[in-house]
């Protein structure tokens, strides 16, 4: 039978809530044709299950880790892996610092619409480990993107802040509310903006408190 006959049992169950029929299909299809895309739907599959049986969330990492390796441009997968892993433990950490800086080197990261939040956990990574100035260095990469500069100039002042070096901190505080003032008055970025100071994707699991 074709993956995408699999694939198409699979989302079927998935819908009706059988999740052990679905596993069933999943793997079925990754392992008729191995794709980032089979492996993904695996590994959250997994992580929905294991809500309820706790042991199947170590099968949730290990086909999200399968997705990565087969695909280190699909950035589902990497955006599932960072959250899996991102502060769970330090050797987890240092994998994620690793993938993320796979991912970043890519020619065509800078293109995509992962990469801003990508960039901010790579410099995360750094942050968790008190390597302030590197976490610096990382986040002056995105101080030229312009829809997001609130966040990224917020972030800057939290490393300034560990370092104390609180008039750079301070500096920085200001150019991140002037930024933000700048962009609410645009009402397309009204919504983008506040969920990035509030949470997701950036430094709440990603962004603000560092």
């Amino acid at each position: 039978m074709p993956y995408e006959i699999y694939f198409q049992f699979a989302y079927l169950y998935l819908n009706k809530h059988d999740l052990n029929r679905a596993v069933h299909f999943l793997r079925k299809a990754f392992f008729t044709r191995p794709t980032a895309q089979a492996a993904t739907v695996l590994s959250f599959t997994y992580l929905i299950k294991s809500i309820k049986e706790k042991h199947l969330f170590t099968k949730a990492l290990y086909w999200c880790s399968v997705a990565t390796e087969i695909d280190k441009t699909f950035t589902p997968a990497l955006s599932l892996f960072v959250n899996l892993n991102l502060e769970k433990d330090e050797a987890s950490t240092i994998l994620t610092e690793k993938k993320l800086e796979r991912y970043i080197s890519l020619p065509s990261a800078t293109q995509s619409e992962a990469y801003f939040d990508s960039q901010i956990n790579y410099a995360k990574c750094a942050f968790n480990k008190k390597r302030y100035g590197e976490c610096l260095e990382r986040l002056q990469v995105l101080t030229e993107e312009e829809t997001r500069q609130s966040a990224v100039w917020n972030n800057i002042a939290r490393c300034n802040e560990a370092l104390q070096k609180y008039d750079r901190a301070e500096k920085n505080i200001k150019k991140s509310l002037e930024k933000f003032q700048a962009k609410k008055s645009l009402p397309q970025n009204r919504q983008r903006e506040k969920m990035i100071l509030t949470g997701t994707p950036s430094w709440k699991q990603s962004s603000p408190t560092i």
